[in-house]
């Protein structure tokens, strides 16, 4: 059974225990270590009955062939289970005979199953490496002396490759489990390793000792986790170990650096730009099972070699891979631009409240792994995506190339145009740059403004109809301060740009134009409209009281204030030059010496009953003045005592 099949049993130890494949662990440690060969039973006893065509095996098992595949199976149908038999099956032996029954690139599996069945206890630390490796060993390599005579009871060579091959082995490990996550400490501890394989390198008397053939296998391993860690993040230091590396090409290198160490560069860099920087790998089990096989730590002399491993499988790397960038693009000018990132992980036993700030275009890390990602800084409105809330829009903005629209606060500029600049005199204010200090301290300025010129209305916003506005109604306009209508507009544009509200400016000036065309018409509409705008910013139920926000709301309060004062002003100079006819008007409903319109806007405004409402109010003898003013409660006292006087003269 070749390894690939057990990726359907990957995690299912424990499940096996008790089903009629009892004896499957036993069988596959039979296999890893060797020995007389057991008689078949079943559907095998006729399927493996004829031997092997190749070479002459006898009664022992030829581990040769069936050591790796048992060895990685084992580690993966025991995935994750902490299981200590098998692990003692799978442990370094600790003595020179036992070491002598071991063919040393058995070892490096041997520990790449032992890390997948102990996988709670890895960690990425070159502490946890050397303890995978017996005392013997640690004692023993590469310590035969040049000139010395060698101790007859030691095999140098078999103690050199042996650690080596441990050694890497354990960093596939970490590889494996730490794929994808650009983890600082692992990736400390596989530079210390593939350094430590470099100096190995350099020393011939170590090059004796371990033969070149096993070292620069184990350091393409090593180089293949490393890179698995930082896969999609192009690290530097990787690339330029990449293409050190790769420059060994001719003589004298080709004699041991081969077709596959070439190969297994290659797929370094390739993991490292995985995706054009867009994709990362996973650590679902799943996932791992498949990079066991993509990146079986056996490689090939040429490119039609088989023998070990079908090559084909290699590419099985793109079924662990998954999209996990997040480009942030500003959604008025839709350029790239960088923002700054703070994700929130999951409470595990190992740590509880643990946040990471960066900042993007970043790769996440497994969205299973966290549970908030918020958008930071003053630069940029907040965003937020949380597990129990809009999880789901995030899986779909990473699922469809990671662009994330983000929107610039008025007047700050984008960290390229105003990057953080970060002296050591200077107070922490400045780390903002000194041109968005400069934009917050404006911005944050609620005062009125009577003239604003249109360079500093179009430094705010980048959108082009506002910018068209400023230009074509302020530029050049060097009456603006005399023009009320131009100072008005200026004004207007200000605040709304300053205050992020540009999507209120034509309110602004629809309101306005309300009272400006009193000359020609006062509309029912308009002066229905500006009342109810007043009556929810006075009102209790208003959001910006209940939530405390009223530097946020949509329309001005001053600004409100002064439309009503200027509209009561007009319609008490109206109502004065014709306070006869808005008391025939109660009296009778008819309407003949005062203006139809104007008295309409009148009656809308102070909210004036019909006059058949007002005759059923009041009694023989004409109306009183409390009864008027129950009758007519928004007009004021004054108003209603001339209406009294008018109404009784009339009479």
């Amino acid at each position: 059974m070749h390894v690939c099949q057990f990726c359907l049993f990957f995690q299912k130890g424990n499940e096996v225990i008790g089903t009629s494949d009892l004896g499957m662990a036993d069988t596959l440690c039979h296999f890893m270590t060797g020995g007389h060969k057991r008689p078949l039973i079943g559907s095998n006893k006729e399927r493996y009955k004829a031997p092997s065509y190749q070479i002459k095996e006898g009664d022992n098992i030829n581990v040769d062939v069936t050591s790796p595949g048992a060895t990685l199976a084992l580690g993966m149908l025991y995935f994750r289970t902490n299981n200590s038999a098998v692990i003692d099956w799978l442990r370094v032996p600790d003595t020179q005979f036992m070491l002598d029954q071991v063919r040393p690139d058995f070892l490096m599996l041997r520990t790449i199953s032992r890390g997948l069945v102990s996988w709670d206890f890895v960690v990425p630390s070159f502490e946890w490496i050397k303890s995978m490796i017996p005392q013997i060993l640690q004692e023993k390599a590469f310590e035969r002396k040049q000139g010395e005579e060698d101790d007859v009871m030691i095999d140098y060579e078999t103690m050199s490759q042996s650690y080596c091959n441990v050694v890497a082995g354990g960093c596939l490990v970490i590889g494996l489990k730490f794929a994808g996550t650009a983890n600082q400490m692992a990736f400390g501890t596989l530079m210390k390793s593939i350094k430590l394989a470099l100096t190995i390198m350099s020393s011939q008397s170590h090059v004796e000792q371990t033969g070149r053939g096993v070292l620069e296998n184990c350091m393409v391993t090593i180089l293949l986790s490393l890179a698995m860690v930082m896969a999609g993040s192009g690290n530097l230091e990787v690339l330029r170990l990449c293409r050190m590396l790769r420059a060994r090409i001719g003589p004298p290198h080709n004699i041991f650096v081969t077709y596959g160490s070439h190969m297994a560069i290659s797929m370094s860099v390739g993991l490292l730009f995985l995706g054009g920087g867009r994709y990362s790998l996973s650590t679902t089990p799943e996932a791992i099972g498949i990079m066991l096989c993509a990146f079986f730590p056996k490689f090939p002399f040429h490119s039609n070699d088989n023998r070990y491993h079908l090559q084909a499988f290699r590419h099985l790397y793109v079924l662990a891979t998954e999209a996990r960038v997040v480009l942030p693009r500003d959604v008025d000018s839709g350029e790239p631009c960088y923002v700054p990132l703070e994700i929130r992980f999951k409470d595990t036993a190992d740590y509880c409240g643990e946040v990471f700030r960066t900042s993007a275009p970043t790769l996440l890390p497994e969205l299973d792994k966290i549970e908030e990602v918020k958008i930071l800084g003053p630069r940029y409105w907040p965003i937020t995506f949380h597990i129990d809330k809009n999880w789901s829009t995030l899986k779909l903005l990473l699922k469809k190339n990671g662009i994330l629209f983000v929107k610039q606060r008025a007047g700050y500029l984008s960290y390229v145009l105003d990057p953080k600049i970060c002296l050591p005199k200077l107070p922490k204010t400045y780390m903002k740059g000194y041109r968005s200090v400069l934009a917050k301290s404006l911005t944050s300025d609620h005062s009125s403004h009577t003239s604003v010129k249109p360079d500093v209305i179009k430094a705010f916003t980048t959108d082009p109809v506002i910018s068209s506005m400023a230009d074509y109604f302020l530029m050049g306009k060097d009456d603006c301060q005399r023009n009320r209508t131009l100072q008005k507009l200026s004004s207007i544009l200000y605040s709304c740009v300053t205050q992020e509200k540009p999507e209120v400016i034509s309110t602004h000036l629809r309101l306005d134009q309300v009272l400006n065309q009193s000359n020609f018409s006062l509309t029912h509409l308009g002066i229905r409209q500006l009342k109810n705008i007043l009556a929810y910013y006075n009102s209790p139920f208003n959001l910006g009281k209940l939530e405390n926000v009223s530097s946020t709301q949509l329309l001005q309060m001053e600004f409100l204030l002064a439309l009503k004062s200027q509209l009561e002003d007009r319609l008490d100079r109206w109502q004065a030059a014709n306070m006869e006819g808005i008391v025939k008007y109660l009296q009778t409903n008819v309407v003949e010496s005062c203006d139809l319109v104007l008295l309409s806007a009148y009656v809308t405004w102070y909210d004036i009953p019909t006059p058949e409402e007002i005759s059923k109010i009041i009694v023989e003898g004409g109306p009183t003045l409390p009864v008027l003013c129950s009758t007519l409660p928004h007009l004021p006292v004054n108003t209603v005592m001339q209406i009294l006087a008018a109404w009784q003269a009339a009479v």
